[in-house]
């Protein structure tokens, strides 16, 4: 055993140490938690007969003697540990060898409790050291009411006085009919109620039992008084039990909120899943400790909306990895209400969104091209070249079209694929040229989310290739003149910044074809421009820079996202 005081911040505290090792740290786990230290950063162990402080850091001083790393613990000495806490070793084992007679002294009766009611009643608890008075298996001492909490009393043991603190949070301690809010001071005389026992405190020294009991008690009145007294301890324990459910209820929903915040925040589509788990979690325990917790319902129902819609998104990335492209639109489609003005979520979308709706405008214009339809074909393949402005065979393949526009009827395809050819090799030309003059590498061929301060993993997953070929035709290709004339005109819309009637098309258009991607391109483009005009016209500057930028990853050179965006930062 070994008695120390503890300083810190000027407070002071004595504690007895009987078990060992005894930990001192920054953890919550350590047997001393003092904030600011390292977790572990020392630890007090048996070594033979003495004692001794085991260092696990730098800072830790005895005296004069610097960054100590294992000593010896006598009394009187004095322990710095890095400047936020002191130590002082009242009491602790002597290891000196030296033998003297044994002196018999009159041994002096210990202060104890009397449990004269309850469980146990008429037993004796004797008060030999300062420990934990509980339910609980191998703590100092252990009561056998089950309505006593299993940490229920800190008992401070001091020589010649005993001082008492309550430890359970819902299970109150009664000190002569009073709550006991505070480490007191016991007098002989004292009436504990603590579960279902009542404890009369005895000190010998101070007052003994005999002098307690000289007078004869009043049967009836304290019958009377007991009663009260139970009445009162009932009543305070519900409202107390109720109080701590309230408060707890409240530190879940604290929880959920900041969670929120992180899930919120995050970057990568796993983690964001985990945390809004974790929200509903947080937001469902609050709500069964207190149901009239409103914004605790309101995080469950939030939660599970954003649970189901990240899960949908994790899993589309899964599709993509497959090679399920049309099956992970779906699935993202599905959320794009929710999600659609998310960064993260656009920065998966718009990638996969682009590539597909060019294959698609490809082939359309591989059609139209055949039957000399140039100016819409050019149309579409400018469209494609937005979300893939480097791609070599879109650049060809728009050259070659700029070649045909000046033929009044269909050339035939011999003639076609020699001029594509052709423009193939002079775009390689040029980008070999471009890349030596400016040292750029190629574009990419997969959906990649950068790493930035904010962000905690890169997701990379490969899409399809835009390749042009001037084969047949799918059979597949729909030219019906009506839905021709809605893309395009849905595409000049977009392009001079009629966004009610791109949406409207766009809609129109995916009434008739759920698969149509430039549709579902156009349409997302429309959104994200009307929400960012939206903030700001309403002064968020912040929020519409960062849909601005959202937009950039649909159409690279959109010039009224630059604008926007040059104009914001200013």
């Amino acid at each position: 055993m070994i008695k120390i005081k503890v300083v810190i911040g000027g407070r002071e505290k004595l504690i007895t140490i009987n078990k060992f090792p005894f930990v001192i740290g920054g953890s919550v786990r350590s047997d001393l938690f003092v904030i600011g230290l390292p977790p572990e950063y020392a630890i007090i162990d048996k070594k033979g007969e003495a004692l001794v402080l085991k260092a696990s850091g730098h800072g830790i001083s005895v005296g004069d003697i610097k960054d100590v790393k294992e000593i010896e613990l006598t009394p009187g000495m004095e322990i710095d540990f890095a400047g936020k806490l002191k130590v002082y070793i009242l009491e602790a084992p002597q290891t000196t060898s030296s033998s003297q007679p044994t002196q018999f002294l009159e041994a002096e009766e210990p202060p104890y409790f009397k449990i004269i009611s309850g469980p146990g009643a008429g037993s004796v608890i004797e008060i030999f050291s300062s420990g934990i008075l509980g339910r609980e298996e191998g703590i100092e001492y252990q009561v056998q009411d089950p309505h006593t909490s299993r940490k229920h009393l800190m008992i401070y043991f001091l020589g010649d006085t005993v001082e008492v603190e309550n430890l359970s949070q819902t299970n109150p301690t009664v000190l002569n009919g009073k709550i006991l809010k505070e480490r007191t001071r016991l007098k002989s005389g004292d009436i504990l109620k603590v579960g279902r026992m009542t404890l009369l405190f005895v000190n010998p020294s101070e007052k003994p039992e005999t002098e307690l009991m000289v007078r004869k008690p009043n049967t009836a009145l304290i019958v009377g008084i007991s009663a009260v007294l139970l009445l009162l301890i009932a009543g305070t324990t519900t409202f107390l039990y109720l109080n701590q459910r309230k408060n707890e209820a409240q530190s879940s929903l604290s929880l959920a909120i900041s969670t929120f915040a992180t899930a919120e925040n995050e970057q990568d589509p796993e983690k964001i899943l985990k945390n809004y788990s974790l929200v509903k979690d947080y937001a469902q325990k609050a709500l069964n400790l207190d149901k009239s917790l409103s914004q605790a319902k309101e995080f469950v129902s939030k939660a599970d909306s954003l649970l189901n819609a990240w899960r949908n998104v994790v899993d589309a990335l899964k599709l993509v990895k497959e090679g399920k492209f049309d099956e992970a639109m779906e699935n993202l489609d599905r959320v794009r209400p929710i999600l659609g003005d998310r960064l993260i979520f656009n920065q998966i979308y718009a990638p996969l969104a682009n590539r597909l709706s060019a294959i698609q405008n490809v082939e359309l214009a591989k059609a139209l091209i055949q039957k000399g339809d140039y100016k819409r074909a050019l149309l579409l393949i400018e469209s494609a070249l937005e979300g893939d402005p480097e791609n070599e065979q879109l650049l060809a393949l728009k050259g070659t079209v700029e070649n045909l526009m000046s033929s009044q009827r269909p050339v035939k395809a011999e003639v076609v694929r020699r001029i594509f050819e052709k423009k193939v090799e002079e775009v390689k030309v040029k980008r070999e040229e471009e890349k030596k003059a400016e040292g750029l590498g190629t574009a990419t061929t997969s959906i990649q989310i950068q790493q930035t301060p904010k962000l905690s993993s890169e997701i990379s997953v490969n899409l399809p290739k835009v390749e042009v070929s001037l084969g047949e035709v799918k059979p597949t290709i729909n030219l019906n003149t009506g839905t021709l004339d809605k893309r395009t005109q849905m595409i000049e819309a977009y392009k001079r910044g009629d966004l009610t009637t791109t949406l409207r098309l766009a809609t129109e258009i995916l009434s008739e074809n759920p698969q149509d991607y430039t549709a579902k391109r156009y349409q997302q483009l429309a959104q994200l421009e009307n929400k960012a005009i939206s903030y700001e016209k309403a002064g968020d500057k912040q929020k519409a820079l960062e849909i601005w930028q959202m937009v950039l990853n649909y159409d690279k050179g959109n010039q009224r996202a630059l604008n926007a965006i040059s104009r914001l930062k200013q």
